[in-house]
């Protein structure tokens, strides 16, 4: 609801709100509790939607989304037109003509037939999907239940003008089959929630994890759960300053509940563990803690870039395993990956040195 809704504990009056661009601006000093004695169910809610800016903000939505639905559509029926099964074969073989030498043939093959499922399709998510498919995974599985806007074109991949207000699996589908157009996708717009996890996973080959701060602890946990019940990875990424953190679980060993509480607790306390000074910008992590509490963290695109290219990395080896020429074995838990560009910094860390609390 967020590019519709904001709630504000100013007294607007009913015709003002020329400093929202949403269509209806919520009074929380007017929210009311009106419950019969001894009941906490019901609210009364004053919102007003006679906002004009948010008005004329949504018809330039709609004129996006028309003018993005018509390109689609154009686009589609001159792939469909141009291109036969056969010709979609030999452009998969040509687009990948330098991948296949580092990658092998069998392993190229393998990544084809692969499911990625992708809980988060934010920067880190989105950034790994599209470098997944750049290097020939066949099949991915999109949960976000938000909407692409303007701040996220400094980082998100398939942000742009065109995609303002539209939903980010959509955004990232058109981005993959834009290089793929054999690549299957399936969208979950509702994002990954407690009664999709299931279906989420199911026939997944590996899980991404680049879920927003703001999803609770609770279902980061039932979803790495269900992803270990299901004998699968989970590969996961925190963009930070000019960094990222990256780690991934094995089903066969340290789960991701001890990260998810560390995460959970340091957004609580808005508070870095120590060790992350010794690889991060001191004065960038101290910029980003003071903006926690807002789920709106500073960042750049070069975080992106590093986790994505980190990820993909450890994902190829789970993956491909001894296929690929000169594997090593995936860091997993214990051991997470911290690198930060700007500062030149590089640490393999094994979780046990970062205290809980």
């Amino acid at each position: 609801m967020s590019p519709a809704l904001i709630s504000t504990a100013f007294d607007e009056k009913s015709g003002g709100g020329i400093l929202y661009s949403r269509s209806s601006v919520c009074n929380s000093k007017a929210t009311v509790q009106n419950n019969l004695e001894g009941e906490k169910r019901y609210f009364k809610v004053a919102s007003w939607y006679d906002n004009k800016w948010g008005y004329a903000s949504r018809v330039v939505n709609l004129v996006h989304y028309l003018h993005l639905r018509d390109t689609i559509k154009r686009n589609r029926k001159t792939r469909n037109r141009s291109v036969s099964p056969m010709d979609n074969e030999k452009y998969f073989h040509d687009y990948l003509n330098r991948c296949i030498p580092l990658l092998t043939e069998k392993g190229v093959k393998k990544l084809r037939d692969a499911t990625v499922a992708v809980a988060g399709c934010g920067g880190a998510g989105g950034a790994s999907a599209i470098t997944l498919a750049r290097m020939g995974v066949g099949k991915f599985k999109l949960a976000d239940p938000g909407v692409f806007d303007a701040p996220d074109i400094n980082r998100q991949w398939a942000a742009n003008i065109p995609n303002l207000g539209r939903n980010k699996t959509e955004g990232y589908e058109d981005a993959l089959l834009a290089i793929n157009p054999d690549i299957e996708v399936k969208k979950y717009e509702e994002g990954v929630t407690g009664t999709n996890i299931v279906d989420f996973l199911e026939g997944a080959d590996l899980l991404i994890d680049c879920l927003d701060i703001s999803v609770s602890a609770s279902l980061m946990s039932r979803m790495h759960e269900q992803a270990r019940q299901q004998k699968i990875y989970s590969a996961a990424s925190i963009i930070l300053g000019f960094g990222a953190i990256c780690y991934c679980s094995s089903p066969f060993g340290m789960p991701m509940e001890r990260l998810v509480r560390m995460l959970d607790s340091g957004t609580a306390e808005s508070k870095f563990p120590s060790i992350l000074r010794t690889v991060f910008m001191p004065q960038h992590l101290d910029i980003i803690e003071k903006k926690i509490p807002t789920h709106k963290l500073p960042s750049v695109p070069i975080s992106c870039m590093v986790a994505a290219a980190v990820l993909s990395t450890e994902i190829i080896l789970i993956l491909l395993g001894k296929l690929l020429p000169g594997a090593r074995k995936p860091v997993c838990l214990p051991r997470l990956i911290i690198a930060d560009f700007l500062r030149l910094s590089y640490q393999v860390v094994d979780i046990d040195s970062i205290p809980l609390e």
